[in-house]
């Protein structure tokens, strides 16, 4: 037998059994690719209410924590009653806040988006005319108008066919009390009840995924394994969690100052900036820009005055509100910060983008930690400062030879 697994040959038809074994699997998942990903939609929604539920857990798990430590405990002896009323409170608080924006702010809303969508044509007129006044030549005229046209005839179609029909849909949706199709009301529901008992058997739950863990792997592999998921969830609760609170309060302050000032679709702009301020670093900008053009088109004046405003909010939201509320930074740099979000962004959009970072964070913590053991094994350096000036390494002594001075 041994002689046959050396035999030339024998590897050769080996080689050529699992080409053809791969080609045939690859053309039999290429063939019924919809059956495929038709049943992979159906596994995932037989799990979607505990996927939602899940994720309400974690994020409503903070809150739980806080009202269990700083309330509960104090005046409640049994651990296990100051989790149940932690509990009860943080359903309390989060069910109002879903009515609260269901109910007032998603309408209010919408109605914002429906005024706009109605005011762009005379806006877009408005710049017409004011360039009209500054071009003195036939031809800078003549090119106004005729992009004028063309622009308001694609800005009337755009509104007419999509935004305004699907605005009034939605309207006259949450204005009947209904939030969206009846299964997705169901899953949220159900996600929302699962989230309950994830929440009330927590510890049970995490031990439960400890003990297979450990019999499962050895127990140097599991500790890794536990010590990677600690790194993990400090990651994203302190990122994820944080950056949402973080863009709440932004978008709040943001509302507050344009509501006093008497700016035009406060609401409106004040979750454009709280929702782009999820995205980390490149997030204020982004938002930024359209709302002071749509300020810009009602007021120059207090546009100027909202981008003044801006600057000096997310300088303290950078230096001092961020990094109270979303923890440790991420270690990544700036430009791969741009590359997560860029990547992630065009995988899963708005949420790729808020995700995208820590999830990038500990792919390169891991990746960058194996690489570290490698060098330690070879008792090379492992810092990157070591290898910014070498020119090479001495085999014999492993030291680092830098480059010369005029190289």
């Amino acid at each position: 037998m041994k002689k046959l697994k050396d035999n030339k040959y024998f590897q050769i038809g080996i080689m050529a059994l699992v080409v053809i074994a791969s080609g045939i699997i690859l053309g039999f998942v290429l063939f019924k690719i919809k059956d495929i990903l038709s049943l992979i939609g159906k596994i995932i929604a037989l799990f979607t209410p505990f996927i939602i539920g899940f994720i309400f857990a974690y994020l409503l798990n903070p809150i739980v924590k806080f009202f269990k430590k700083s309330v509960f405990s104090k005046f409640v002896k049994s651990d296990k009653k100051s989790n149940y009323l932690s509990i009860l409170v943080t359903c309390i608080l989060f069910i109002a806040v879903l009515s609260v924006l269901f109910g007032t702010i998603i309408p209010d809303l919408l109605k914002s988006v429906e005024t706009l969508a109605v005011n762009l044509p005379n806006y877009f007129e408005e710049i017409k005319n004011y360039l009209l006044k500054k071009f003195t030549s036939v031809e800078s005229k003549n090119a106004v108008v005729n992009n004028y046209e063309a622009i308001n005839t694609y800005i009337n179609n755009l509104v007419n066919s999509s935004i305004l029909p699907k605005v009034e849909l939605w309207l006259t949706t949450l204005s009947n009390g209904v939030i969206g199709a009846l299964r997705t009301v169901v899953n949220i529901v159900l996600g929302f009840v699962v989230s309950i008992y994830f929440l009330a058997d927590k510890d049970n739950f995490i031990a439960g995924i400890k003990r297979i863990v450990y019999s499962i792997f050895s127990v140097d592999r599991a500790n890794k394994i536990i010590e990677n998921a600690r790194h993990t969830d400090d990651i994203f609760s302190n990122f994820i969690i944080g950056k949402l609170l973080d863009s709440l309060i932004i978008g709040l302050i943001t509302f507050i100052f344009l509501a006093i000032f008497g700016y035009p679709y406060a609401l409106l702009i004040a979750v454009i900036i709280g929702v782009t301020n999820l995205i980390p670093s490149f997030g204020p900008f982004i938002g930024a820009i359209p709302s002071a053009l749509l300020i810009l088109m009602d007021n120059p004046t207090k546009c100027l005055i909202f981008v003044l405003f801006i600057i000096v909010l997310q300088q303290i939201d950078g230096y001092l509100l961020g990094p109270k509320l979303c923890g440790s930074k991420t270690g990544l740099k700036s430009f791969w910060v741009l590359a997560s979000i860029i990547f992630f962004g065009k995988l899963f959009n708005i949420i790729g983008m808020l995700i995208g970072v820590p999830i990038f964070a500990l792919i390169y913590g891991y990746l960058d930690n194996i690489l570290a053991n490698k060098l330690k094994r070879k008792e090379l350096p492992v810092k990157n400062e070591a290898y910014k000036n070498l020119d090479r390494i001495n085999s014999k002594t492993n030291k680092v030879v830098e480059k010369k001075k005029n190289d």
